[in-house]
């Protein structure tokens, strides 16, 4: 006698086994009810028609036969698809005996639906199935399943794979941290056992169904994980290299080793990426997301990451002191255009001013061009490398000129608040101090 799993009460005698789908059983039942209806492991993400119907065992005749329910594939009392053997012993370790009305049913319906939320559809599933031998692990049938679903592991990914990987990892990622938020611990356990018990016994050792199905669940995942960690290495796509280095972070809080994750992924190669990324960008948003990659390193790799840190820094406030200037010289341009210039120091805040620019007449208007003054102020504010101190002379120039009292719409306090707004946001944190002291 044998058992597939403590908690899903299979006993089987495969003394007499037949192979036929209509074989008599032995199987006996320790009253666990009647099966129940598809049972998803965990709830996913969902692309609109790229999440393929899974395949999947029914009772029928009173529990006497199990179907084996797939699209392109017939199953009947006189005929049983080698895909339903392949499956069966997959999960029960035994080419046909019938676990009538049992949970390692529901297990296994389970898990066919778990793959297919990543993509691996029934035929997929099933040649996999049919592939591996009774001594091949885990590990390696999981590989296969997602090999052929979604691409080669050791080459970038491409075309429609490429979107279905984004989907999972950006699935798995979500997961994991909303059993985090949850403060749910992820089980895992060596993923590395032999098939030839079948996936019901191995992962039924658990005290529960729901401790099964939360294990078999992890454990997929998190060979998922890592063969998208290694495609997403491959990619020269920055969000695909994000990606990679938040999915790093993501399975070592779940416990995946260091020494595991190298076999999958060189981490100063992913850091060697993001930096030439950040070597050439003129857009914080390029910025931002070599900082995130890196900021999910840390807890890794930290002198590789605290290393791409430093010079995004730099790169970023260079780019913010370019901008400025940009900024700079169209609002003095403008001035310009208007027959105004700014004259004296900025030592003594009450030396500034704006004056006639040379060979003209001009005069200045706060109403007129008080919007515009504050634009000034607003680059040289935003220059990380400019002195505060012409900001502050300009802003003080200013209210000695505003008119005692202003509508909150008023274009110059509307120009003030603007002001202030854009120091906050700035991605630079030197910028975004001066936003206190105003």
């Amino acid at each position: 006698m044998s058992s597939i799993g403590p908690d899903f009460g299979i006993s089987k005698n495969t003394g007499h086994q037949e192979t036929r789908a209509t074989a008599p059983t032995s199987t006996t039942l320790q009253a666990l009810g009647s099966a129940t209806a598809l049972q998803v492991l965990t709830a996913h993400h969902s692309l609109p028609d790229c999440v393929p119907t899974p395949p999947r065992f029914e009772l029928e005749m009173l529990g006497n036969f199990v179907a084996f329910k797939m699209e392109g594939v017939k199953d009947g009392l006189f005929h049983t698809s080698d895909y339903k053997k392949a499956v069966f012993k997959l999960f029960f370790g035994v080419e046909f005996v019938s676990p009538v009305k049992s949970a390692a049913l529901d297990f296994a319906n389970a898990f066919m639906a778990e793959a297919a939320r990543y993509g691996i559809d029934g035929q997929v599933f099933c040649k996999a199935a049919g592939t591996v031998l009774p001594f091949d692990t885990f590990v390696t049938f999981v590989f296969i399943c997602i090999s052929h679903a979604c691409g080669p592991q050791k080459e970038a990914v491409k075309g429609v794979h490429h979107d279905k990987v984004r989907a999972n990892v950006e699935f798995i990622l979500a997961a994991v941290a909303k059993a985090r938020a949850d403060e749910k611990h992820l089980i895992l356990a060596d993923r590395h056992f032999r098939l030839q018990e079948g996936l019901a016994y191995s992962f039924g050792k658990q005290k529960t169904a729901a401790k099964a199905r939360a294990l078999a669940s992890n454990c997929l995942m998190v060979e998922v994980a890592l063969h998208h960690l290694t495609q997403l290495q491959a990619s020269e796509n920055l969000g695909d290299l994000v990606l990679a280095a938040k999915l790093i972070s993501c399975l070592r809080s779940m416990k995946v080793s260091k020494s595991e994750l190298a076999e999958q992924i060189v981490i100063e190669a992913v850091i060697e990426k993001l930096a030439k990324h950040a070597e050439g960008a003129i857009d914080d948003s390029v910025f931002d997301q070599c900082a995130e990659a890196a900021t999910a390193l840390l807890s890794v790799s930290p002198e590789p990451a605290h290393a791409l840190l430093f010079p995004i820094a730099e790169l970023r406030a260079a780019n913010a002191e370019l901008r400025a200037m940009g900024q700079l010289n169209a609002v003095m341009d403008w001035f310009k255009e208007q027959g105004l210039t700014t004259v004296g120091g900025v030592d003594k805040r009450g030396n500034f001013a704006f004056g006639p620019y040379p060979g003209t007449n001009g005069s200045f208007d706060i109403e007129r061009h008080g919007p515009k003054a504050f634009e000034l102020a607003e680059a040289w504010a935003l220059n990380p490398y400019a002195d505060m101190a012409r900001v502050t002379a300009i802003l003080d120039y200013l209210q000695k000129r505003l008119p005692e009292r202003l509508d909150q719409s008023h274009p110059l306090l509307v120009a003030n608040e603007k002001l202030k707004a854009r120091l906050a946001a700035s991605p630079v944190p030197a910028v975004k101090d001066r936003a206190k002291l105003l």
